[in-house]
C-alpha cells in the first residue's frame, strides 16, 4: 500500500472546521494506523493555537513550495512487523 504526504511545514486547511496553519507534526496511533496531523496556526488572545487533526481531513491551502515524498508501508517477513520505507 503507497500514500503520498506533503512534508511537514506545509500550509494545510482542516475540510471540516475550516481552520488553516501548518503542518508541524505528525503521529500514527498503534495499531489502528490512523494519521493525525498538527496544525499550528495564529495565535489567539496571546496563546499559541495548535491543534490535532485527522490527516485524511486536511487538504491543501495554497500550492506547496515542498516536493511530495512517496511512503510505502511494508511487512517484515520474519518478523511481522510492519513499518514505512
Amino acid at each position: 500500500m503507497s500514500k503520498t504526504y506533503v512534508k511537514l511545514g506545509t500550509k494545510v486547511r482542516d475540510a471540516v472546521s475550516g481552520v488553516e496553519g501548518i503542518a508541524t507534526a505528525r503521529t500514527t496511533y498503534w495499531p489502528t494506523g490512523r494519521v493525525r496531523v498538527m496544525i499550528e496556526g495564529p495565535a489567539r488572545e496571546g496563546k499559541p493555537s495548535e491543534i490535532w487533526f485527522d490527516e485524511d481531513r486536511l487538504q491543501l491551502s495554497e500550492p506547496p513550495n515542498v516536493e511530495l515524498i512517496s511512503i510505502i508501508r511494508t511487512t517484515d517477513a520474519e518478523s511481522g512487523t510492519t513499518g514505512m520505507a
